[in-house]
């Protein structure tokens, strides 16, 4: 869609430079035509003037190759069907692009009258621009609405929660751009990582979450790496799977410790903690120690605001050491 807008700016851009000459606005539209063509079959070389061909067969609706079957005459006075019409139009391409000529080809003025050249033209430059515009709008979406084999359809199933709410693949390409663009507030201090990493989880942590959590479903088999990896079906292998991994675990201890009075605060660097002094991968039940710890937590919030007046525990409870379990780790 981009490098369509581009081309047809440029169209727009060069179109009235020189009155009945328009074989400049003509081209880049004809290019125009090619690119999308070639895009939509996934072929990029050679072949151009099939491509142009198909372009106007399969992008334009009904009515609108009817209009084009109409907008031609030939210097006998004969109508040149819509395929003729394309013809014409590449052969006056193909003598600008390889010979210069640009003054031989003229779209109609207005309404009733024609343009001078060989080729008598009864449709004007805006109304055959129209036409290739939204064919291009047509081979783009057509871009994102492949045919799906069974294979490939077994992509777009998400977690069993989500089971008979498939959406189609353009719809998921839709939601997929939706979370990318969407900003994301990591819920833990910055200090816990660095800069690069924030920078990281503030621009994607929205559609890494949407992927891990079953909002949107992955597309790619790197999408569904991610899935597993970041519900501990695997351990992670790739940047982003060990930043989110790494994320989730600090932010399930934070939305605890924010429960704590300001006292028991735990110290800025987590790091130098009892809980992440472990390496998180030695413990294959990643959910059961999560919520080992979670219980732990909330056990000692509950003890703490059941002590005395003073804030803090009596000298048997203060004293009194810890059995080794998950909190030491």
């Amino acid at each position: 869609m981009q490098h369509s807008r581009r081309l047809i700016l440029l169209a727009d851009s060069v179109a009235g430079t020189r009155r009945g000459r328009d074989t400049l606005p003509l081209f880049f539209l004809i290019v125009c035509a090619e690119h999308a063509s070639k895009r939509l079959e996934g072929s990029g070389k050679g072949h151009s003037a099939h491509h142009v061909l198909k372009f106007f067969d399969t992008c334009l609706t009904e009515a609108e190759k009817e209009r084009l079957a109409q907008a031609f005459t030939a210097t006998d006075g004969s109508l040149i069907d819509a395929p003729g019409a394309v013809k014409t139009l590449y052969a006056v391409r193909n003598r600008f692009a390889h010979e210069g000529i640009y003054w031989d080809f003229a779209f109609m003025r207005h309404p009733g009258s024609a343009g001078k050249a060989a080729v008598q033209a009864a449709i004007t430059l805006a109304e055959f621009r129209g036409m290739v515009a939204r064919g291009c709008i047509r081979a783009a979406r057509r871009c994102f609405e492949p045919a799906l084999d069974p294979a490939e359809a077994e992509t777009l199933v998400g977690p069993a929660e989500h089971e008979g709410q498939q959406r189609s693949w353009a719809e998921q390409r839709v939601l997929h751009a939706r979370y990318r663009h969407q900003p994301f507030n990591p819920r833990v201090p910055e200090i816990e990582f660095p800069v690069r990493d924030l920078e990281v989880l503030r621009r994607r942590g929205s559609w890494m979450r949407a992927l891990a959590e079953g909002e949107i479903q992955p597309l790619t088999q790197k999408q569904r790496s991610f899935v597993d990896a970041a519900n501990g079906q695997r351990p992670p292998s790739t940047y982003h799977e060990e930043l989110w991994t790494a994320y989730t675990i600090k932010e399930a201890f934070f939305r605890v410790a924010r429960h704590w009075p300001d006292e028991f605060r735990l110290e800025e660097s987590v790091g130098d903690t009892v809980l992440y002094d472990g390496t998180w991968d030695d413990y294959a039940d990643h959910d059961g120690e999560r919520g080992l710890i979670a219980a732990e937590l909330d056990e000692y919030a509950e003890d703490w605001a059941a002590s005395d007046d003073t804030g803090g525990f009596g000298d048997d409870e203060e004293n009194e050491e810890w059995d080794e379990g998950p909190w030491d780790r």
